[in-house]
């Protein structure tokens, strides 16, 4: 029996949505025009004023201890970019940021410091204060200021490599242990998965090969599907299902853009299987930048025979 139940890359993106999505449009435009001439905010002036109201509460209101942004070559460029018309999605692409938030400003009329801050304070606070947004590029053309913002790239950032697995194991445990609807079908608790070691390395393998050759699929460019993986890593299965995410930087992101999917959802709740592995592949080139794999098994009993194995099924 073979479920197909997928995330799109389209709902990959959605998913993404609330931690990390580069937005395609510049998000606002102001012209100005002032009477008499003013201090002149140089591209160094502007990321300063930036980095000292992301510091100050009564100037932005927001979070204490912000780190102030570090301003970088590449989104220097974007900003020129946008400067000149482009939109995000395109600077995203062309400057290998796909895989971070991006935010855009663009302020037309005036380099007047005095006059920055005021624009800055009344239309752009959220993102001057955002904790996501740690670097900054900053372009003038005459009047014409454009800066954009962006995150990290740090794919699950403080976790070893090696406790990866095990932070995801737990959040699908945290999951299973009480009950819930998946889509419009309710779920009671399941009981606790067990790490696998060969799931994980099947998890890890299709990881790597999506975030190598930047695609979002069950099924490979080369054809392997999800019960493909398992049989060649070794696992014997009387059933196994994958859940794939793309583009999250944390554990807690990709687990809940699992739960939020009806189908994803399902494979976590499923009492059925009692085993899991799973892994985290990133590629900053990639389109999508992070790659997580979570795959379940049930392993066939001992007993069992090869002939009696052919009734098996293999969800995705």
């Amino acid at each position: 029996m073979t479920a197909f139940s997928r995330m799109s890359p389209l709902q990959a993106l959605v998913a993404r949505a609330a931690g990390i999505v580069a937005r395609a449009s510049v998000l606002g435009v102001f012209t100005l025009a002032f009477a008499a001439p003013a201090a002149h905010a140089s591209p160094a002036d502007v990321a300063e004023l930036m980095n000292q109201m992301r510091a100050n509460p009564s100037r932005c209101p927001g979070p204490s201890g912000l780190k102030q942004f570090v301003r970088t070559p590449e989104l220097d460029r974007a900003a020129a970019m946008v400067a000149n018309g482009a939109t995000l999605k395109e600077t995203a692409r062309a400057t290998g940021h796909e895989a971070v938030t991006l935010q855009g400003i663009h302020v037309t009329g005036s380099a007047d410091q005095r006059a920055m801050e005021t624009l800055l304070a009344n239309g752009y606070c959220p993102f001057i204060v955002d904790p996501q947004l740690v670097e900054i590029g900053v372009h003038q053309q005459g009047t014409t200021t454009a800066v954009v913002l962006a995150s990290a790239y740090a794919p699950a950032a403080g976790i070893a490599p090696s406790a990866i697995g095990a932070r995801i194991l737990a959040l699908a445990n945290q999951a299973r242990a009480q009950g819930r609807h998946c889509g419009n079908t309710f779920f009671p608790a399941a009981g606790p998965l067990r790490w696998n070691d060969t799931l994980a390395r099947a998890a890890a393998g299709h990881s790597q090969d999506m975030a190598t050759n930047n695609y979002f699929n069950h099924n490979s460019p080369s054809g392997t599907s999800p019960g493909m993986r398992v049989e060649r890593v070794g696992y014997d299965y009387r059933a196994t299902a994958e859940n794939i995410a793309a583009g999250q930087m944390t554990p807690e992101a990709a687990m809940a853009a699992w739960i939020s999917s009806p189908g994803h959802c399902v494979n976590l709740m499923n009492a059925e299987y009692t085993e899991m592995g799973a892994a985290l592949a990133s590629n900053r080139a990639s389109s999508l930048g992070a790659y997580w794999t979570q795959v379940f098994g049930t392993p066939m009993p001992a007993t069992r025979s090869a002939k009696a194995r052919k009734g098996r099924s293999d969800r995705a």
